[in-house]
Formats: C-alpha cells, sequence, structure tokens
C-alpha cells in the first residue's frame, strides 16, 4: 500500500503479485485473507497503470471465489471488490 500511495505502481505490482501468488494455494486455487486484500489493492494499481483488463480479470477472479467458498470472504470485501471493478469499467468506458 505505501508504494500505491507514493505512486510507484510498478514496484507495488511486483510486491502485492508476489503475495497473491505465494497466499494462494496451488492444488485449490483459492486465496486466503491476505492475498485477496492484496489482489483488491491490486485492481487498484492496474486502474493507476491503463491495464484495465487485468484489473477486471483480477476481480473476477475474486468474485467467482467468493461463490465458491463464501465462508472465506467477507461481505464487506466482497462490496469493495465490486465497487472497484465499477471504478475500472467506468474508467474504460464500460
Amino acid at each position: 500500500m505505501v508504494h500505491y500511495r507514493c505512486f510507484r505502481y510498478q514496484d507495488a505490482s511486483a510486491l502485492l503479485r508476489s503475495v497473491i501468488d505465494s497466499d494462494t494455494n496451488p492444488t485449490t486455487t483459492q486465496t486466503s485473507t491476505v492475498g485477496q486484500e492484496a489482489a483488491s489493492i491490486l485492481t487498484l494499481v492496474y486502474r493507476h497503470l491503463g491495464r484495465d483488463k487485468g484489473g477486471v480479470t483480477l476481480v473476477d477472479n475474486m468474485l467467482a471465489q467468493t461463490k465458491l467458498s463464501p465462508e472465506s470472504f467477507s461481505a464487506a470485501h466482497v462490496l469493495t471488490l465490486q465497487y472497484r471493478r465499477a471504478l475500472i469499467l467506468r474508467q474504460s468506458g464500460h
């Protein structure tokens, strides 16, 4: 989050991606809480980098996980993901 707030989007992207990768179970492809939060922040980074498709894909993957494992996600986190998805889509003209 520090890199993001300091406009160091490339650094933030690399760190957040590594957090997601290390917090995702390779067998089930489910992401734990820390990885979920990293993915949520990474969508904002992608938005600033102009990588709208990557951001939407990431959010869609997280939202798909909420349907497979709803007990792993809080309602607030799901709403945040949906809001960030809407932001990216709005910015890209959808």
